[in-house]
């Protein structure tokens, strides 16, 4: 991350641009500006992306071999994020923010996949387990929880709860103008 301005003793740095050097020739590859504040940042596991979080509460992924970034869509509320993570084949990644709003972004397709807020809204820290889909995550009330991403899994859930399949009007309301289909099983 870099800045233009020059740093004042005590005070929160804030970085808007960002580089991506040869440390060997100590060279500039490429260099661009950020759309925002800079927060907190994390290579994907292939070294190929780094996802960015901003001041905003926006999160922004950058393709190292191009410089081409992707504004990913933020959950309404969210605030500013302060940790991110990437699963371990670097498909989906994690964002945490300051309210205990955790956002799963699919990052083949840059879409916000799904949220979860974390009881006691409050700030949380998730991480994906290793070889999993699962996200530990755990609150400053030092609560542990553990979220099954996996949509199959929010799915059943879903229908065990209602104990029915959505109405026509329930479908229209979330999932839009698709033709309905069978969601729970009979």
């Amino acid at each position: 991350m870099t800045r233009d301005r020059r740093m004042t003793p005590g005070t929160l740095p804030r970085f808007d641009g960002w580089a991506l050097l040869d440390l060997e020739s100590g060279s500039v590859i490429r260099a661009g500006r950020l759309p925002g504040t800079w927060l907190f940042d994390d290579f994907s596991p292939d070294g190929v992306h780094v996802a960015v979080s901003l001041f905003s509460g926006r999160v922004w992924i950058l393709d190292t071999r191009t410089g081409r970034a992707v504004d990913i869509p933020r959950p309404i509320d969210q605030k500013e994020i302060y940790r991110m993570g990437w699963s371990s084949d670097g498909s989906q990644l994690v964002s945490t923010d300051a309210g205990g709003i955790l956002g799963l972004v699919n990052t083949t397709t840059d879409t916000l996949q799904s949220t979860v807020t974390v009881p006691g809204d409050t700030m949380a820290v998730g991480q994906f387990r290793p070889g999993t889909r699962d996200v530990t995550l755990f609150n400053t009330f030092g609560q542990v929880f553990t979220w099954d991403t996996r949509s199959e899994r929010a799915i059943a859930f879903g229908c065990r709860i209602a104990g029915r399949d959505m109405t026509p009007d329930e479908w229209r309301t979330y999932v839009g103008i698709a033709p309905q289909f069978q969601v729970c099983p009979a």
